[in-house]
């Protein structure tokens, strides 16, 4: 078994119910953000996913373990929420190699906490502005200011979008900056200071399985299937009519129309092309790194219904507890049960 030296007996049990905790916010918290749409999946992932690469850091002190904790995380996120989207993939791997390369040593932990928290919430801004770029095109940037500018009533065109996407992105440096102290703070927390553990019995809750089972594909209408690949052909075909003939093309160049053709067209060719590809090639390199964690997947695969059920039972015995308050002591009940117990 690929085992991060020189961890043997707790700390490797450790290590792996660190890893376990990063799967849970990936391949749960992660699949449940996705599912539902919400547009603040990459705060609350990206943010807890530092805090556990920083608590993996201080235990391991290994790129080596960091770098494979990365790997095992995606393998699970495959498994447990599969309809996850590319970008999310990348931002699992660009943050496991961020820490790889910040936390070479112990010597300067508080300010790595803080820059990955930084770089990894940057990522997750820009990654954001790329796919409306990629998706709306620059016309959609230009709609924005040209909208803004006659509500507003102003003579010259505003740019505004610029001004709205820089501060997106201020926005996510100064969640990463926070997100930096709070990871340090967890780690001091879990490591650092004499704590009494609760060891009372968990309550039983039946919604808790017994093993994870990977979720089967749904099965999709061929029907609708087939009218979304005649509507992406038509597309294509307009498309390739305004590349031959721009003079007079049958959809006008950055019209709302020429807008919504980009993005629909985008969307299928994805749907369609590049997913599958993409899908293809990361499964094939999951695949091959299975074998190689095997017996690490099967372990952590072990800790996972337990965690589970910490997580949940933490959630309702803090339910006393109001706003503020209730997380801090939900998050410190997780940590210490899932860590500790």
């Amino acid at each position: 078994m690929n085992k991060p030296e020189p961890l043997q007996g707790k700390d490797l049990k450790l290590y792996y119910r660190l890893i376990a905790l990063w799967v849970i916010v990936e391949g749960m918290l992660g699949g449940l953000i996705h599912g539902l749409k919400l547009p603040v999946s990459g705060l609350v992932v990206g943010g807890a996913a530092v805090c556990c690469i920083s608590m993996i850091a201080w235990h391991t002190q290994s790129r080596k373990a960091i770098l494979q904790a990365t790997i095992v995380v995606a393998i699970f996120k495959m498994m447990l929420s599969p309809h996850s989207p590319p970008p999310a993939y990348i931002a699992v791997f660009f943050q496991g190699w961020m820490g790889a390369v910040l936390f070479s040593e112990r010597k300067h932990f508080a300010l790595s906490c803080v820059l990955l928290g930084i770089i990894a919430l940057f990522e997750s801004a820009i990654q954001r502005i790329l796919v409306l770029t990629i998706l709306y095109g620059v016309a959609f940037w230009e709609t924005i200011d040209i909208f803004v500018s006659k509500v507003t009533g102003a003579e010259e065109v505003t740019p505004f979008s610029k001004i709205l996407a820089i501060g997106y992105i201020v926005m996510h440096i100064i969640a990463g900056w926070i997100i930096g102290i709070i990871a340090n703070r967890m780690v001091k927390f879990v490591f650092m200071r004499p704590r009494e553990i609760n060891t009372d019995s968990l309550p039983p809750d039946e919604n808790i399985i017994a093993e994870i089972v990977i979720p089967e594909k749904k099965k999709r209408r061929f029907p609708f299937k087939k009218s979304l690949l005649f509507i992406w052909i038509f597309l294509i075909t307009l498309f390739v009519q305004s590349l031959i003939s721009p003079e007079n093309p049958w959809i006008s160049t950055g019209s709302v129309g020429a807008i919504l053709l980009r993005s629909f067209l985008i969307i299928l060719s994805w749907y369609f092309l590049l997913k599958p590809l993409f899908q293809f090639i990361l499964q094939r390199y999951l695949s091959k790194q299975s074998g190689k964690y095997k017996e690490i997947i099967e372990e952590i695969q072990a800790l996972l219904p337990a965690l589970r059920q910490i997580w949940i039972s933490s959630w309702q015995q803090s339910r006393h507890l109001k706003g503020l308050q209730r997380w801090k002591t939900f998050v410190s009940s997780v940590l210490l049960k899932s860590l500790y117990e």
